[in-house]
């Protein structure tokens, strides 16, 4: 089935915990630069003392960092689990939704659809746009819970609302065939330029192919080669190779499919 959407990589940039002492503010802005330097074990340092004191904000970066490091010393798929587990108790919609993911793979886990849908749903329950498209993918099919395809289409559809590229990209390509959903090309041809106004490289060949084929526009071949060209650059090799055709090169039969 689809994978899963990328984790939440941004950091926390507020300082969440409800204190007033200056302190606890400077050792978290102290983190910050740490971790923008590549200083990671000061880093480290500074949001273990700020997450032992129940700072969520630095329980999730001090996750985020025993997860994505670059540094083989600091990475521990472990201590992220046990650390994102704090910050989604105390309500960390980020921190629910990448535990729902390292669940969904296990990482540093035993795998657990069951135990991803619940974090998922938590998540998604705070709005978390990329919870409820992953939530989308399980109910369609039938992972941790029974297979749903209403729940999915109304995970999927709020997702794509809330303006997610992922979530409007299957949409759109489920409105293009009346897969699941009243056929609709031009809300696909919407649905498709927003996403790829966003830098998806797979919407962006969508998009192209809309404009050559005149599905849910006017044919326009010079928007079509600019939409391609985007994708191209991003290494979309569909794009990479219809644009080989239109510039007399061997061409292949597209379908606007991922």
């Amino acid at each position: 089935y689809m994978k899963s959407i990328l984790k939440n990589k941004a950091l926390a940039l507020t300082f969440i915990c409800s204190t007033a002492f200056a302190d606890s503010n400077n050792d978290f802005a102290k983190s910050h630069s740490a971790y923008n330097a590549k200083d990671y074990a000061t880093a480290e340092t500074l949001w273990s003392k700020l997450a032992a004191d129940g700072n969520t904000a630095a329980q999730y970066n001090l996750a985020l960092l025993y997860e994505k490091s670059e540094n083989a010393n600091t990475k521990n798929f472990e201590k992220a689990v046990k650390w994102y587990t704090e910050a989604a108790v105390n309500g960390h919609d980020g921190a629910q939704y990448n535990l729902g993911v390292m669940y969904q793979f296990g990482e540093g886990v035993v795998q657990d659809y069951a135990l991803a849908l619940q974090w998922y749903s938590m998540a998604a329950q705070s709005n978390n746009a990329s919870a409820k498209f992953n939530l989308a993918l399980l109910y369609e099919n039938g992972f941790g819970t029974e297979k749903n395809l209403d729940k999915s289409l109304d995970m999927l559809d709020q997702a794509a609302k809330q303006g997610l590229p992922d979530a409007q990209l299957k949409l759109a390509l489920m409105k293009i065939k009346g897969q699941g959903v009243t056929k609709n090309v031009d809300e696909a041809f919407k649905l498709a330029q927003s996403a790829a106004t966003q830098g998806s490289a797979n919407a962006q060949f969508m998009l192209g192919y809309m404009y050559l084929k005149g599905l849910g526009t006017n044919p326009d071949q010079a928007l079509a080669k600019q939409w391609l060209q985007r994708a191209a650059h991003q290494g979309q090799q569909k794009a990479i190779d219809l644009l080989k055709g239109l510039n007399g090169g061997p061409s292949e039969t597209f379908v606007a499919k991922q």
